[in-house]
């Protein structure tokens, strides 16, 4: 069942960006975005957020519908923004065994980067367009719009919480560790893992 949902999700989130390059022309404005995109969110990774809202939501609706495909889809783009940005962050070289995102971008560009143009500038990017990508993924499901609201202001509140547990860690750095109580690198990992 889980290998069967993994491969339907990994299916949905392929054909949400094939549709979001002929939506945006994405590969006309720039080929370069469209294979960073489709090489990032296609070599690999567990799904394991999706999976989770899919069944739960089979656990509770009492008539699945397949379009919570697009509200996993939408997560999953959610999460991989998040994912790209703490890479940055982190200065992770790698992501699922191949260059992070801005690693791959800097590879790309070569010896044409640029003070503003460098990989980690233009994966910041990506990640922007993948979290409205995600949002719009969200906004396809077919159910009642106050269901659909209610899930768009969870995920916003999240990536929200998300952003707040980043910047306590990153100003967190400033400090030594010994001068943190248990309680707060706690309240920083919830902010970062637990609510999203």
């Amino acid at each position: 069942m889980i290998n069967a949902l993994q491969k339907k999700i990994n299916k949905t989130l392929a054909t949400a960006i094939d549709n979001a390059s002929g939506e945006y022309y994405l590969v006309r404005h720039s080929p370069l975005l469209y294979k960073a995109i489709k090489s990032f969110l296609t070599k690999g990774g567990k799904r394991i957020r999706p999976l989770l809202l899919i069944i739960s939501y089979h656990g509770y609706a009492k008539k699945p519908s397949n379009t919570i495909f697009h509200g996993a889809t939408g997560f999953e783009l959610l999460h991989n923004c998040s994912i790209i940005h703490d890479d940055i962050i982190d200065d992770t070289p790698m992501r699922r065994h191949l260059p992070s995102m801005h690693q791959y971008l800097a590879v790309k560009l070569k010896s044409h980067a640029g003070r503003h143009c460098s990989g980690v500038n233009l994966a910041l990017v990506v990640g922007d367009i993948l979290y409205s990508l995600g949002i719009k993924e969200l906004l396809k499901m077919k159910m009642p719009p106050d269901r659909i609201n209610t899930a768009l202001r969870f995920l916003l509140d999240a990536a929200t919480y998300t952003g707040i547990g980043e910047f306590k860690e990153l100003v967190a750095t400033t400090k030594p560790i010994s001068s943190f109580t248990k309680k707060e690198i706690y309240s920083i990992y919830n902010l970062k893992t637990v609510i999203i």
